[in-house]
């Protein structure tokens, strides 16, 4: 093979990549598009025009070009054809551009359907996540409640072991005393305190070292009493149950000689804070006297308490004091 042949060959190869590079897939236009309709309508127009002005200039018998017009009948008649024909095409033309705008709109219809089904789906899910958020907060609270209990029950136990007081007691004949410290000495003012048909009551000194085990108390209750994380404003009776189960639970934990002893207190001392308590959460339902029936009123009755319950709700609404 000659050298010319080879450039050549090369050539043609070069020429045929060079082709299939540039081949590009076009989708043909149809000869009745409406641009080629629009570009016919246009040049027939300008025949038209054209040829009317030739016929006007060169025929300048108005007689002449009657009869000179009057030999184009049939040549009328086929342009009205095809004016009909056009009109035709141009109706099929629209009806197509409608079908494909209907199309078009269906489409979009579906496409807004769909987005309105994921927005809606992603409300729901948004809504469920957040009632698990709330689940996960109310349980978060609950949690905090518990756990400040618990530390204001240990403080309680601390508060008890600190009481402390001297007793007379001889030691071989001769005058001593003893000291009894923590539940003992609960115990020993409460043997003074359910003497049958004796009256006691607290000096000066049993008084001081009462009230912080009394003040204690008090804020434990005030505390279930006050938290929001128990608080339900749709359903009086349900917040009632949790608070008084709260409550129940502290009260549990004392030994019925403090109750009597708390009992005893708050008969001294009406006007203070754990006296509403009481009422409100029958705070003094499980205590026991040996000398006495079980009295009546909402301090001992959890039926009656909750009659009080509510209406100190009402109260408070009334007041300002709950949010």
């Amino acid at each position: 093979m000659t050298k010319q042949e080879i450039n050549k060959h090369t050539s043609e190869e070069n020429q045929m990549k060079s082709g299939e590079g540039n081949c590009t897939e076009e989708t043909p236009k149809k000869f009745w598009d409406i641009e080629n309709f629009k570009m016919w309508i246009v040049i027939i127009s300008v025949i038209l025009i054209a040829f009317y002005i030739s016929v006007y200039l060169c025929i300048n018998n108005a007689g002449d070009r009657g009869t000179f017009g009057d030999t184009f009948g049939a040549v009328n008649a086929l342009f009205s054809g095809l004016a009909f024909a056009g009109m035709y095409v141009a109706l099929t033309l629209q009806r197509k551009e409608f079908k494909l705008q209907r199309e078009e709109f269906e489409k979009n219809t579906d496409a807004l359907k769909s987005q309105k089904e994921e927005m809606t789906n992603q409300k729901k899910e948004l809504e469920q996540q957040k009632k698990i958020m709330a689940e996960q907060l109310k349980l978060a609270g609950i949690s905090q409640v518990e756990s400040t209990l618990f530390y204001m029950l240990g403080q309680h136990d601390n508060i008890i072991n600190c009481l402390s007081a001297k007793t007379p007691k001889a030691i071989n004949g001769m005058p001593n005393y003893t000291v009894i410290k923590g539940i003992d000495y609960i115990n020993h003012l409460n043997d003074k305190i359910i003497k049958p048909n004796e009256r006691y009551y607290l000096d000066d000194s049993e008084r001081i070292k009462l009230f912080p085990y009394i003040n204690n108390l008090m804020q434990i209750f005030k505390y279930i009493d006050e938290t929001d994380v128990l608080k339900n404003d749709d359903d009086v009776d349900d917040e009632f149950e949790k608070r008084h189960k709260y409550c129940s639970m502290v009260t549990s934990s004392l030994s019925n000689n403090e109750l009597i002893l708390i009992d005893y207190y708050l008969s001294i001392y009406t006007g203070i804070e754990l006296n509403r308590l009481c009422t409100i959460y029958a705070l003094l339902e499980n205590k026991k006297n040996p000398n006495e029936s079980k009295p009546n009123g909402p301090k001992y009755n959890i039926d009656e308490a909750k009659g009080y319950f509510k209406t100190d709700r009402e109260r408070k609404i009334k007041e300002g004091k709950r949010k």
